[in-house]
């Protein structure tokens, strides 16, 4: 909402509280046997350290209010689904890339197209995403597969890179040389507190993995696009 919301929590809960327990309650009504919700991976939380990954048996600890109302929404359709025996599946993407994609990660492609010099080289972390062809085939997968009933599933592309890696891999993939240079993260931490932007620095510096095993083993899901493809696919929409 760029931030211009008086009242974050109450917007977000217009949409991702009472607009999906509407349409679930709603479906519920016309028979229909499962609901599908995109939840978010902040319903988990922000940060994780490095190989203690997020899985479903975590408590959530939302942090901001998108986070919040996403998980306020998970809870209201566990409700209905005790109620009315509509088979629930809750998915919880960590960020989403591929073809076209939006935001910062958008931004980040135009400054490793341009050769603008990053300071995260000395950058040491570890970051889950996934590509939208993998989001989309986990999400149908789940929603066929008899045992996901009920269940909630973590996603990601299984493969978790540093900042510094996913920049060198972007700039292979559009033929640039990476121009990383080291910055204290502790500095460039600091930094982005003073501009406001500690959201966008925590996302660069920090740590946010998650495990895929129950997926894996619950519902025979292997990752379909590894992450090269997956960037590849991306860095090809922009141009």
């Amino acid at each position: 909402m760029g931030n211009r919301a008086t009242d974050a929590l109450s917007e977000y809960r217009q949409v991702n509280v009472n607009g999906t327990l509407s349409l679930a309650e709603q479906a519920a009504k016309l028979g229909v046997r499962r609901f599908v919700f995109l939840s978010s991976i902040k319903v988990n939380g922000e940060e994780t350290t490095i190989g203690t990954p997020y899985t479903e048996a975590d408590m959530p600890k939302p942090i901001d209010a998108y986070g919040q109302s996403k998980y306020e929404a998970e809870v209201g359709l566990h409700a209905i689904a005790a109620k009315t025996g509509i088979e629930l599946i809750i998915m919880r993407p960590t960020m989403i890339y591929g073809p076209n994609v939006k935001g910062n990660f958008a931004r980040l492609l135009r400054l490793i197209s341009l050769g603008v010099p990053l300071p995260f080289k000395s950058v040491n972390n570890r970051r889950s995403m996934i590509s939208m062809k993998n989001c989309i085939d986990l999400i149908i997968s789940a929603a066929l597969h008899e045992r996901s009933a009920g269940k909630t599933f973590l996603m990601s592309d299984g493969e978790d890179l540093s900042t510094p890696d996913l920049l060198t891999r972007i700039s292979l993939v559009m033929q640039v040389k990476p121009r990383l240079f080291s910055f204290p993260p502790k500095l460039i931490s600091l930094s982005a507190e003073l501009f406001n932007q500690r959201e966008i620095s925590q996302r660069l510096i920090g740590s946010l993995q998650v495990d895929i095993g129950r997926a894996r083993q619950d519902l025979n899901w292997t990752p379909i696009q590894s992450v090269n493809e997956g960037l590849s696919l991306t860095v090809k929409s922009l141009r």
